[in-house]
């Protein structure tokens, strides 16, 4: 009769009740999971707007790509894309937004040189042969530079400009990208 009082016991508890759902391994997918529809929300809702890097419409609706002449297009966000020069492998890419009369120029590289602080420029002239420093910007540190300047986009674009970054402040005359501003 003491047998059939008791009641029977579960097989295993191992189907899936009681495990841990915070092991080390599932916060890393976790984060992983989160960091992926963090960059899908963003690149669908928010970089893509207004047709995506570096184009926006126009008062009739036409994409443009940040090019032109007059006041209108003079205030479009543009992307300048750098290449890298000398075999650096530090292709780059920099958005110029004008705010309040001044231009905000922010720059990240790609494959940066950690540790190392990169001497930065806008030039006359275009690349790979660029003249004279017309603007010195903040200097790339671990890939990133960000620096507003005391002119308009207009004023960038009137005459042949470029960005160029350059190896290290102790190798100032060796660039490792370069792009025209246009």
């Amino acid at each position: 009769m003491d047998q059939m009082a008791q009641a029977p016991k579960p097989a295993s508890t191992s189907q899936g009740y009681g495990k841990k759902i915070f092991t080390p391994k599932n916060i890393i997918v976790y984060l992983v999971i989160a960091a992926l529809a963090y960059g899908a929300i963003y690149y669908f809702f928010f970089a893509k707007k207004d047709g995506g890097y570096g184009k926006s419409k126009d008062e009739s609706g036409y994409q443009t790509n940040g090019e032109g002449s007059g006041a209108d297009s003079g205030n479009q966000p543009i992307v300048v894309t750098l290449s890298s020069q000398n075999n650096s492998g530090q292709d780059a890419v920099a958005l110029l937004v004008e705010e309040n009369g001044k231009v905000k120029v922010a720059l990240s590289v790609g494959n940066p040189s950690v540790g190392v602080s990169q001497p930065i420029h806008i030039h006359k002239g275009k690349c790979p042969d660029v003249g004279d420093v017309t603007f010195p910007l903040a200097n790339v540190v671990d890939g990133q530079s960000e620096t507003t300047i005391e002119t308009t986009l207009s004023k960038l674009t009137e005459n042949p400009m470029a960005i160029n970054v350059h190896k290290s402040t102790d190798e100032v005359k060796t660039y490792v990208s370069c792009g025209d501003i246009q």
